[in-house]
Parts: C-alpha cells; structure tokens; sequence
C-alpha cells in the first residue's frame, strides 16, 4: 500500500481516511502528536536532512552559487518586463537579502522531496494553481514559506507539477488573505471599502502621510539639507537627537513611507511566464525555483512595481546633498531595500550599521551578503579583513538602560524559542529545525540537574510567541512543563527584558541573542548557553566565545551549567565582580562592541 506522502500539518490536503503516512519532517510529527496522538495506526517519520555541521555548510555554498547564478537571469528579466535599464547591482539591492532567504526556503524544500519522494511508494494531494497565493513582499512571502502550512503545500504543490504533473488529485482551498496579518512597514496600505466612492480609502492614509511627511520633512525643514539620512536603524531617540544637534540637522530620519494599494490581485499572466522562463542550461532545482516565480514573485516587483519605483524616485528628489543612507532593516523590509536601490542608482552611499547581533562568527554566508550588498559596513566593533568594506565602529542601539531597580528576582531566566524552519543556512540559528530538539533537550538536562530549592528561585520569561511573525514554533513550555511548576514565577513579557533584568540578582539566558549582550553591558551577573553542536561557528572563529567560557559566562554543557548556577547563585556579585571575570568581560566586549562616540564621531565627519 501506497504512503500519502505528507509535508504539513493542512489536513485538508492530505489524503481522505488515508491510515499508512510518510511526514516529510519531525515537525509534522510533533504538531500530529500534539493534535491526535492515536488517530494514525502507521506512521513514517523522515529524519532532518541536515545532519552536521559538514551538511549545513554544504547547503549554504549550493544556495551562494544558485544566487549568483539567478541574479543576473533575474535582473535581465525584471528590467525587461519594466522596460528599464537598470544595473545588475540596483536589482541586486532590490531583491535584497530576501533573495537569499527565497532560494534558501525553496531549496529546503526540494532537497526533501528529491530525497524522500517516491512515485511508487507515495500519494498524494496538491494544491490546484487556482488556490495558489501570491505574496505582496518579501515579508509576506516570508510568512508563507517560512511560518504556514499553506507556504509548503504550495512549495510542495509547485515540486509536483513541476516534475510528476498529473500523477496526483488537484485541491482547491480558499486562498488566505496573508497580508492582511503581516506587518508591511513602509507603506500605508488601502483596503477595499463601500465608502471608496466618497474615496476615503484614499483620503485617510493620504491625511496620515501627510502629517508624517510634515514631520520629517517641512517643520524640522532639513530636507534639502540633509547629508545622512537615517533609514531603518535602530538607533535610540537619545543618540538621533544628538545626532541632529551636533550636526545641525544635517543628519536626520530620513522620510519613506507611500501610499500603496494593495488590494488589486490581478496577476500579469504575460510577465509572470516570461521572469519565470526556463533556460536551456536549468538542472532540477532551477527548473523548480523559477517554476516558483511564475506564482510566488512578490507583486511588489510586476504588477506594482513601477508605482512604487516612481514614489520613490520623487521622493528621492526632495534630498538633494544626501550623501549616505544609514540602515540596517534593510536585509528583512522590501520597501526600504527597494528605495535604497533608487537612491543607491543617483550616488547615495548606504552604510549599513551592523544589527544588535552577531551573525559573523558563524557558519554560512550570511554577513558575506550583507558586506556585498552595502557600500560600508560599519560593526558594532570588530572587525575581519575578510571582508574589504569593513568599519570597526559601535552600536546606536540602546543596549542599556540607566534607571535602578530594587532587585525582585533571584534568577531571571529568558528563553528563546525553537522554530521548525531555517531562513538562512546559518550556524547563527542554534535553535531552528534540525537544532530545535537538541535545543530543547538542553534546557530539560540544565533544569533536571538544578535542585528543587534553585527551581523554585527562578523568574521564567518566555519568548514572545509573535515578536516578529507568527512562526511555526515547539511549545517549549509543554516540553518544560514538569520544571516550570516548581518555579517562581512565569513573567508577563509586557514588562521590558531590559527592566526585568535589572531587577535581577542573576540571569540566564539560554540562546545566543541580544540579551546576553544587554546584561553584559549593563554590568549585571549573566551566563548563557553554547552548544557548539548547533550553534556552529566558523574555524577562524572557534575562539569567538573563548574569554566567555574561560571564566563561566558562556557554558557549553547543560549539567555543568547546572552546576556552576548552584554554585555562584547566593552571593553571584562576588563570581561577576572577580577580577579574572571583569578582565574577560572587558576582554570580549573590547574585542567586539565600541563606544557609541566611536560611530556617532564617524557619522559626524561624514557630514561635513
């Protein structure tokens, strides 16, 4: 008997009282478990394809190769169907970083089916080409691939048709309306409304403009001024008033949101087939990659791209001494990549300030992208001749706060969330797909060795469950369930990270994030999880954790972890203010993280 070959949890696809399943990945298995446990008597469950370290790196080369072979196809194409002239570069920008993550989420799911699909062991159903949806932007699209169920019947839908048309039954499902759930910053969207005839969709986001746009541009009146516009940094409002003042407003927040309506989801049939042609040279995965682009190309970039070029180059006029551009959401907002791309075409220089985040160190290609695709990158304060356009400089973001708390909690433990899906083949994701279960067994094997006297210390903050988009994520807390009980507390997350650790005696943090960071440079005790059988760093980078590790702060093993908190819990202060301590905090840090000044004074000479 044949397997209904299954690669999500839509039941709706899945085969009607189909009892023998193949599940394409642990995670299905994991979400069918949790729903009914006892409703299918055989069941096969796929192993992670990814394995080591050796297969993740493998899979990221292959991804580089099929970008830098997709770029130019792509930017020929685009120019093409918009008649344009524009450089390989400018649709490089465009596309951005999304590409990567595209080609990355796409591949995933083809090594899969290459793998595990067998037309003479599995059945299945797919979705028709009438349920299909196609994304607004790269957020959008992000959403479906990355974090729904929909995203990879349809991937998997796309694989079928593709390579083994007509050996399945066609699905039709409504089409969910995703935008509507996604946060698309940089535009103010429309939505269809029986007041359109007195054009109030129109009026109110244009009033709203407006007011932004009087703010920005007419009442500080920088706009012809402006030498360094800042554009998705996050920088602290502190640090971008200090920024204007000293150099008398001609660094400033630069002005880009537009108008955009979005809900004409008419599809350009013509242009769609011809940016989704295949070359006579495609092997499998480029046929099916551009397969994809006939239905899962953001609309931003066919059927509305021109409107949003021509905002954005009106826009553009109104700044007419900017020099450079700062930003850094750029690599995950298709509206600011694209814009960049306009102001990049008339000179303007994007600097890109490194995230509150180290991606670096890690396996994969990830900061090699971001180097590429910016004309400086200015970190928070390393710096790697690597890479040609490196700037050692500091962070703007506010790391730290300066108010004092009473302190509430012994021990405050953040924890971080386990995904079911990579975006990037990168070791930085410790805690994503293959790495989720040893992620999960860490934190169980650190609380199963704590005694009942530390659990019951413990100030539990779980990771917000929508902090960015809804992802596909392991109800960590059901797999911590039996340790939680015995705490404290769990903390409301509406109180800030920040304020709750400075109400903390200790912190634990049990990814590598920004946190660990945050508490080391607010001086208060901290100790957070490596597990270097996930989170793989580079070999020129094995040392990157190394002054960390020397005394305590970074631990490795989840049991000596355990106990190195039993340990130094008491009195933690006279651990963290131990002068081997502070010398390998300082040690890190100095290695690292800059002084503000270091790229407030850069940005400065930069405008004059």
């Amino acid at each position: 008997m044949k397997k209904n070959f299954i690669v999500s949890a839509l039941k709706a696809l899945w085969i009607d009282k189909a009892s023998s399943l193949f599940l394409i990945e642990p995670y299905v298995y994991y979400q069918l478990q949790k729903e009914s446990p006892h409703e299918f008597s055989d069941i096969e469950v796929a192993p992670f394809i990814r394995k080591s370290r050796e297969d993740l790196t493998k899979a990221s080369r292959y991804v580089d190769e099929k970008y830098d072979k997709y770029i130019p196809i792509l930017a020929a194409r685009l120019n093409s169907i918009h008649n344009m002239n524009h450089s390989q570069l400018f649709w490089e920008k465009a596309l951005s970083m999304a590409l990567i993550r595209y080609i990355t989420l796409a591949h995933d799911l083809f090594n899969k089916c290459e793998q595990y699909f067998d037309p003479a062991k599995h059945i299945c159903n797919v979705l028709s080409p009438v349920s299909y949806y196609t994304p607004l932007d790269f957020e959008d699209q992000r959403y479906l691939f990355q974090a729904c169920d929909y995203g990879q019947e349809q991937l998997f839908s796309l694989y079928m048709n593709t390579f083994y048309a007509g050996t399945c039954s066609l699905m039709e499902l409504d089409v969910p309306a995703i935008e509507a759930d996604i946060c698309h910053d940089g535009i103010a969207l429309q939505k269809k409304s029986w007041r359109k005839s007195l054009q109030w969709t129109r009026i109110v986001p244009e009033i709203k403009q407006s007011i932004k746009k009087l703010y920005y541009v007419h009442i500080i009146g920088i706009r012809r001024n402006m030498q360094i516009g800042i554009l998705g940094s996050f920088f602290s409002l502190e640090n971008i008033r200090e920024l204007a003042a000293k150099s008398k407003k001609r660094i400033y927040l630069l002005y880009w949101d537009i108008i955009f309506d979005y809900h004409d989801k008419q599809l350009d049939r013509e242009n769609r087939e011809q940016l989704s042609a295949f070359d006579k040279d495609f092997d499998r995965f480029d046929r099916f990659f551009f397969s994809t682009l006939k239905y899962c190309m953001p609309r931003v970039f066919i059927e509305h791209y021109q409107q949003i070029e021509k905002q954005y180059r009106k826009a553009s006029k109104d700044y007419k001494s900017l020099k450079y551009v700062t930003s850094e959401n750029w690599i995950s907002n298709t509206y600011v990549s694209i814009y960049l791309a306009v102001l990049q075409e008339r000179g303007v220089k994007h600097i890109n300030n490194e995230h509150n985040a180290f991606i670096h160190p890690y396996v994969g290609s990830v900061a090699t992208h971001i180097a590429k695709l910016s004309d400086q990158y200015v970190t928070m304060g390393w710096c790697d001749s690597l890479f040609p356009n490196i700037i050692r400089g500091a962070s703007l973001f506010p790391f730290t706060l300066q108010e004092k708390y009473e302190k509430k909690y012994s021990i405050l433990y953040i924890s971080g969330a386990a995904g079911a899906k990579l975006c990037y083949y990168s070791g930085l994701y410790g805690y994503d797909e293959e790495n989720a279960p040893k992620y999960l067994k860490f934190g169980q094997s650190f609380f199963s060795a704590l005694s009942v006297e530390t659990l019951g210390e413990i100030a539990y903050r779980p990771y917000p469950k929508d902090y960015i988009i809804k992802l596909k994520l392991y109800d960590k807390e059901k797999f911590l369930a039996k340790y939680l009980k015995q705490m404290k507390s769990i903390l409301n997350t509406n109180e800030t990270c920040k304020v709750q650790m400075l109400k903390s005696r200790i912190i634990v943090v049990d990814y590598i994030s920004t946190s660990y960071l945050e508490a080391m440079l607010m001086n208060i005790p901290v100790i957070f999880f490596w597990d270097r059988n996930a989170y793989y760093l580079k070999d020129e980078y094995a040392d990157f954790f190394e002054p960390l590790t020397r005394v305590g702060i970074c631990q490795t093993d989840p049991i000596m972890a355990a106990g190195f908190l039993e340990k130094i819990k008491d009195d933690p202060l006279i651990w963290w203010n131990s002068e081997k301590v502070q010398q390998a905090k300082g040690e890190f840090l100095r290695r690292n993280i800059g002084e503000p000044e270091v790229m407030m004074e850069y940005l400065l000479m930069k405008a004059n």
